[in-house]
């Protein structure tokens, strides 16, 4: 309180001066001026006075005139500064101020300043007016009229919107199965006669994978080759009968072949009966057409003996015979009936939301499947979207009215809770809000002089 009888001497001086001035008097204006100047000078000593004696320890709480920074005030050298440095860090780190300045940095979005704001028009118009302000440098006194602004904090506390996404991805689907379907080969297997013996040999290679179900053996005719056994002319004899058998062999199982004619010998004479004749060797014919039954599996690629053997060793006319095999096989087939299928993906209840918008994030076109050797083709528009829901709506609550006012900017914002994703669902935020007020000053050359105390608070 030792401030007051300076605030009261000086106004008393600035107030007398002032009533001086406004007296009619005949007076040289800058002569009056300066007997009001000097008086004023006189008695600002009493306020000199009393700062002289102003005791910190009596007045202030928690003053001190030794703190710890006077260790630093003849300042410290390039390599002796490691305690300087760890004492302003963590006097920085650990004091409320440097906290909440480190918390506003980190936490709080891009200000967003109105132009409207009063403090950005009140810069404008002391810009506008610079010249009427300070341009009058004369003796004359003039009276102006100062600004003052005063910011509050006010804490408030809303919904923020929030917004979730989901996708959904078109894919291609061949819809495989499988079923088992019965399937019949026709294979021709050529045998050749082998030298000096009674077989002729051949091979059936297995056309495809399954289980074979039954063998068909077909051939007609067949050469029943000539033997010394049927040289006979005329009635077969029963020795020839006996010496011929024929048979054909297939997967471990013997089948016999029937004879149709046998082989014969016909003999002819040029020069009466049994003079320069000539005997002609006929083979017989023989047909077989045998089914059996199989369980067996196959592969495709397989290969098979098939055997035809006489009884008795071919005399002359030997030649190639070829049976027909027919192969009924169960196989498994796999059918396809391909289609595009949809596929959603959401991380959250879209009962708990509103769609807002789509937006797509894989262009179309044509997409190909190439199945059992068939190409599928497909075309979308889109094959791929991004969907926004809107699953918990803004709500400004409490800082409606400091969101509307243009003399309030935010300032900071900290998130009040969370949802389960993390995301924040409700904050507090504070917003600086600017006062205006208005003080009265005069300005006589060079020296401003306060009229109604206000403006010893403008900036």
């Amino acid at each position: 309180m030792k401030e007051v009888p300076l605030i009261i001497t000086l106004h008393a001086a600035v107030l007398g001066t002032f009533i001086w001035f406004m007296t009619p008097v005949c007076a040289d204006s800058s002569t009056d001026y300066k007997a009001g100047s000097d008086f004023a000078k006189q008695v600002q000593g009493g306020g000199l006075d009393a700062l002289k004696n102003f005791n910190g320890e009596q007045t202030l709480p928690g003053y001190t005139s030794r703190p710890d920074q006077t260790k630093y005030y003849g300042g410290v050298t390039a390599s002796g500064d490691s305690s300087l440095k760890s004492d302003s860090a963590s006097e920085f780190s650990q004091n409320e101020a440097g906290q909440s300045i480190t918390e506003s940095f980190t936490n709080r979005p891009p200000d967003s300043i109105s132009a409207d704001a009063p403090f950005i028009q009140a810069a404008q118009d002391t810009e506008s007016r610079a010249d009427s302000i300070v341009g009058d440098t004369g003796q004359a006194c003039t009276a102006q009229v100062v600004n003052r602004s005063e910011f509050t904090n006010h804490t408030c506390e809303r919904d923020l919107q929030v917004e979730n996404f989901c996708t959904r991805e078109a894919t291609l689907k061949d819809n495989a199965t499988t079923q088992k379907v019965s399937r019949t080969y026709q294979q021709a297997v050529p045998m050749n006669f082998t030298r000096n013996s009674t077989r002729w040999s051949g091979t059936l290679t297995i056309p495809s994978t399954g289980r074979l179900l039954s063998v068909s053996v077909d051939g007609e005719p067949l050469p029943v080759p000539w033997i010394n056994e049927c040289d006979n002319e005329g009635k077969v004899r029963d020795s020839c009968k006996l010496a011929v058998s024929e048979n054909i062999s297939l997967f471990d199982k013997t089948f016999p072949v029937d004879v149709m004619t046998w082989p014969n010998t016909v003999t002819t004479c040029s020069g009466g009966q049994n003079t320069h004749c000539t005997s002609h060797y006929y083979d017989g014919t023989g047909k077989i057409h045998q089914s059996f039954g199989m369980d067996r599996n196959v592969v495709a690629g397989q290969i098979f003996p098939v055997t035809k053997t006489s009884k008795t060793q071919p005399s002359v006319n030997v030649k190639s015979i070829q049976v027909t095999v027919i192969l009924v096989m169960e196989e498994t087939e796999t059918v396809f009936a391909p289609e595009v299928v949809w596929v959603e993906s959401c991380p959250f209840s879209k009962d708990e939301g509103t769609k807002t918008g789509e937006e797509c994030i894989s262009p179309g076109g044509t997409k190909t499947l190439n199945l059992g050797g068939k190409v599928y083709s497909f075309t979308e528009a889109c094959w791929k979207y991004k969907d926004t829901w809107l699953t918990q709506p803004a709500d400004h609550g409490s800082c409606e009215s400091l969101m509307n006012n243009t003399a309030c900017t935010l300032s900071s914002r900290q998130c009040a809770f969370t949802g389960e994703d993390g995301t924040c669902l409700h904050e507090y935020a504070t917003y600086s809000c600017e006062t205006r007020t208005s003080g009265k000053q005069m300005i006589c050359g060079g020296d401003v002089f306060c009229l109604d105390g206000e403006c010893d608070k403008a900036v």
